[in-house]
């Protein structure tokens, strides 16, 4: 990233993904950048190029009264979302608008000047599920959950808030992503925690469906590459590996060294695959995804076990 000292402006910079690219942010010795982060928590750093700034996306009183404090912003990084499957698989559809939508409109309403650049972290779930072909950037989007639809309308906002100003803009689409200390109830973290615990691995229709899984690191360093090199337009992050929710439970059994028992259940609505061509970030020049599944896998099975979480035979 060329130019200097750069102020970056991070939400979602304490959650699993925003910590990650975080820690990218405060290791890169290319990048001398001034970093603030959005937090609904209070948080204090001892390490003087970060700082935490504690407010509420979907409180607008609050952002209005840290704007002086946050000052002018050259690069916005914003990776904050209320995810319906981080321990809410219900969460309603005012709570999906009130932070996905308005806390965009908040950010943009009442706590910026115009920065000089937008990176924006969406979702592939933008595109609904794979049709014939494998997903690529040029897909167009078919959002079929109230998540997606708020991800989607976030970038038409930022799309046509940076048009209008003449703001260069990135959106950027990870796939599943995952990885240590996830606290979501996601397909990988889910398996590995019942796994550990003697639980029953259960899944819902008959394992088959298709997804792609990035490691949170690799993820992570496709931003920060994207930073460095001032990558702009819409792009995904993802490996363009399909893998089936069997193959999860299967590489878990390979590196436990024991059968699981999995339990099938009904499956929640119609089977949905995802299928994606390689990022064309690559042909950027921004290194593919690196971790296997099973190294990845493998990691966070370390992770749940430092914490505690110890395998439980059968």
């Amino acid at each position: 990233m060329a130019g200097g000292t750069k102020h970056v402006l991070l939400t979602g910079g304490t959650g699993f993904f925003g910590s990650a690219i975080l820690r990218r942010l405060r290791a890169a010795s290319s990048l001398a950048a001034q970093v603030t982060v959005l937090t609904r928590s209070s948080r204090t750093s001892s390490d003087g190029s970060v700082r935490f700034v504690q407010a509420d996306l979907s409180d607008p009183v609050r952002l209005r009264a840290v704007a002086d404090v946050i000052g002018g912003v050259d690069i916005l990084v914003d990776v904050a979302a209320l995810m319906p499957y981080a321990q809410r698989p219900r969460t309603s559809w005012a709570s999906l608008v009130r932070v996905n939508l308005g806390g965009v409109a908040n950010l943009l309403l009442h706590i910026l000047t115009p920065p000089g650049w937008v990176v924006y972290v969406s979702s592939t779930d933008v595109y609904g599920e794979s049709r014939n072909t494998a997903i690529t950037e040029q897909t167009p989007p078919a959002p079929q959950t109230e998540y997606a639809v708020t991800k989607l309308f976030a970038e038409y906002m930022y799309t046509r808030y940076c048009e209008d100003r003449g703001i260069p803009c990135t959106i950027l689409r990870p796939c599943s992503i995952y990885g240590p200390a996830d606290p979501s109830a996601k397909v990988v973290n889910t398996f590995t925690r019942k796994a550990l615990t003697g639980q029953d691995v259960e899944i819902h229709g008959d394992g088959e469906d298709l997804r792609d899984f990035i490691f949170v690191e690799d993820a992570a360093r496709m931003v920060l590459d994207v930073l460095e090199r001032r990558i702009l337009g819409t792009y995904n992050l993802v490996t363009g590996r399909s893998h089936r929710i069997l193959d999860v439970v299967h590489t878990l059994e390979a590196r436990l060294g024991r059968r699981l028992t999995v339990r099938y259940l009904p499956r929640r609505g119609r089977r949905r695959d995802w299928r994606f061509a390689p990022s064309s970030l690559i042909a950027r020049g921004v290194p593919a995804p690196a971790v296997p599944l099973p190294d990845g896998l493998w990691q966070v099975i370390q992770a749940f076990q430092a914490g505690g979480v110890r395998h439980a035979a059968r």
